[in-house]
């Protein structure tokens, strides 16, 4: 089922009926007892995950909104049985995150700590904070955990290619209280009116703004300077965020007279380091049920994951050795990361080998 617009049906955004209501349309329409279960199971998925409209349970199942509404209402018979399908779809795969676990975040880490004095800082000062990094070294999680903490912050992530309209977008919505669907210009002047010294706009994956093509480099000039000038004009700070390619755009001599003009007023920088601490990863171990640390050959392993990987990268190993616990019905212990390891190896080196 392909998404389709929801402007067509007013009743998209009404609340889901008990399931009571709804079994009875079912039952009318000639529903088998394992459709109805299906059907029982969505509807307490979306009681569990507070999906409360027909619009929002369908963009969780990925169908769209029309199809969601008209079925569960009884005026789409004929969809029934496809539309049990992509239940059954998305309920083994919900299963297979059940598996997983939930995700896991520990905001003791010290990318945390540092990303939130950082940010403080910045936004008391009123300047261009600068931070950078290679990737999977928990940047992104650490600057949405402070977001969504601390008030008067909006987070926005640039798109790929970095395109104005797109990132002027992405910030009046994590700003919030207006409409998107706006003009260039009305988009700019509602976002300069929005904010004040006291917000802090964060502006991650903006090395987007640079991209390389066969004659070297072109960079989004007038997207980011809609970013200086929120920073100018509303007189707050401002946090750019993205990879090791940022810094070396700042200093870069093809773009130093325009992009200058954000470095001179970042005089706040902070490379954030890809290894974490010996600390963090007893904390990250611990957020997901390892007993004790790991020990010889292991316990190398874990580091070098994690020194030449960084922190995300080591979570995501960590969240897979959970699985397999999870589905063995066992303590979670570091010979589950073992087989993690050395099965994830071997698919790398074109071996295929069962994983537990």
């Amino acid at each position: 089922m392909q998404q389709q617009s929801t402007k067509s049906d007013p009743d998209n955004s009404a609340s889901i009926p008990p399931f009571d209501e709804i079994e009875k349309v079912f039952l009318d329409a000639g529903a088998t007892p394992d459709q109805l279960e299906d059907i029982e199971w969505l509807v307490d998925y979306a009681a569990t995950e507070k999906l409360t409209t027909f619009a929002a349970l369908a963009k969780a199942i990925g169908v769209s909104a029309a199809t969601v509404s008209k079925v569960l209402r009884g005026k789409y018979a004929a969809a029934i049985g496809s539309f049990c399908a992509t239940i059954e779809n998305f309920r083994a795969q919900a299963k297979e995150q059940q598996d997983l676990g939930s995700v896991v975040y520990v905001p003791q880490l010290s990318v945390v700590r540092r990303i939130t004095q950082f940010c403080d800082l910045t936004r008391i000062t009123k300047q261009i904070g600068i931070i950078w990094g290679k990737n999977q070294s928990g940047k992104t999680k650490a600057l949405k955990y402070y977001a969504d903490n601390t008030p008067m912050t909006a987070y926005c992530k640039l798109p790929a290619g970095g395109a104005t309209k797109p990132s002027m977008k992405r910030l009046a919505l994590a700003r919030g209280g207006t409409s998107t669907r706006k003009s260039y210009e009305e988009l700019r002047e509602v976002i300069l009116q929005r904010f004040n010294p006291l917000w802090l706009p964060i502006a991650d994956e903006f090395h987007q703004t640079i991209k390389g093509t066969t004659r070297g480099h072109s960079f989004r000039s007038v997207t980011i300077d809609r970013f200086r000038e929120v920073r100018d004009e509303c007189g707050c700070g401002l946090v750019i965020c993205g990879t090791d390619q940022l810094p070396e755009m700042m200093e870069d001599e093809r773009f130093k007279d325009f992009l200058g003009q954000v470095g001179n007023r970042g005089v706040l920088r902070m490379r954030i380091p890809t290894a974490p601490t010996k600390k963090d990863i007893e904390l990250l171990a611990g957020a997901y049920g390892f007993e004790g640390e790991p020990i010889g050959n292991t316990a190398a392993i874990v580091r070098q994951i994690a020194n030449e990987n960084g922190i995300g990268k080591l979570s995501g190993y960590f969240a897979v050795a959970r699985r397999l616990a999870n589905k063995a019905h066992t303590r979670l212990t570091w010979k589950h990361f073992d087989t993690t390891h050395s099965t994830l190896a071997s698919w790398a080196e074109g071996k295929f080998e069962e994983a537990a």
